[in-house]
């Protein structure tokens, strides 16, 4: 696969799978959701602020923590919503994540 840029920022580069940073949020995501978890790198499409820490941080974490369901609205539509009962995850997940760190 050839990915090309045609418009807009560059992408971050790739967050190295061994650093200290990623080995806790799997560690962190195992405890909470279990050992079947992988954690994968994938290219986010998304326009975020993270392209401001690329230049302070040696790795930057693209993550929610949440766990979609039907319920979901699609992102950035008509009826965009997130079902009040996902946010607790995604906060346990970043409690626990700060704490290991």
């Amino acid at each position: 696969m050839e990915i090309r840029h045609v418009s807009g920022k560059d992408p971050l580069p790739a967050s190295d799978p061994q650093s200290y940073g990623i080995q806790v949020a799997e560690k962190v995501l195992k405890r909470q959701y279990g050992e079947k978890v992988d954690v994968v790198p994938f290219l986010m499409l998304g326009g975020t602020d993270s392209h401001y820490y690329k230049r302070i941080a040696d790795n930057v974490m693209l993550f929610s923590g949440y766990v979609r369901d039907e319920r979901w609205g699609a992102a950035h539509q008509v009826n965009e919503k997130i079902p009040a009962d996902a946010l607790k995850a995604s906060v346990d997940f970043f409690k626990d994540f700060l704490r290991s760190y």
